[in-house]
């Protein structure tokens, strides 16, 4: 009897051991990784709207596309404008004309590039090639897809089309 209770409680032993590695590497690799960027963003965030005197309007993106920008959705007196800075916090472009309906950009996507809609979630808004621009990267089991749609007028901008060779 005493030999069995042995056994149950070495594989509980090794049980817990498993879970606790496992854990213990998510947390290490995983999870510690997200929060601390996750942290910094909100930091590059908050120091272009202080260092701007400018008011968060609950949309941030950190865009690496040619250039590594943050776009940001702000307050000001007229209504709302997208600013684009670079990671000292430095203004690069700001946008504050009216923003050409993101549904139409997501008709236009699925009609030039025949991707599935309801898999298509929100459209970015990116400063690439010196214009604003709603940006989706849309990946497949064979390809990926990068899309740019002009943010003022909905035209597009260009996409880049990876595809698998086999």
């Amino acid at each position: 009897m005493k030999d069995k209770k042995g056994k149950k409680r070495i594989i509980t032993i090794i049980i817990l051991s498993v879970i606790f590695v496992f854990v213990t590497f998510y947390m290490l690799m995983v999870h510690i990784p997200y929060y601390n960027h996750s942290i910094s963003n909100k930091k590059i965030r908050n120091e272009i709207c202080e260092k701007n005197k400018l008011e968060y309007d609950d949309y941030f993106y950190e865009y690496n596309g040619q250039k590594h920008y943050y776009i940001v959705r702000v307050k000001n007196e007229d209504g709302t404008m997208y600013v684009a800075a670079n990671a000292k916090a430095k203004i690069i472009a700001t946008y504050s004309s009216e923003v050409y309906d993101e549904d139409a950009v997501k008709d236009k996507i699925v009609a030039t590039f025949k991707v599935d809609r309801s898999k298509m979630g929100s459209l970015e808004v990116v400063y690439e090639n010196s214009l604003f621009c709603y940006y989706k990267k849309i990946q497949s089991s064979d390809s990926l897809l990068y899309v740019y749609y002009n943010l003022e007028t909905g035209e597009f901008v260009k996409s880049y089309d990876l595809r698998s060779t086999n």
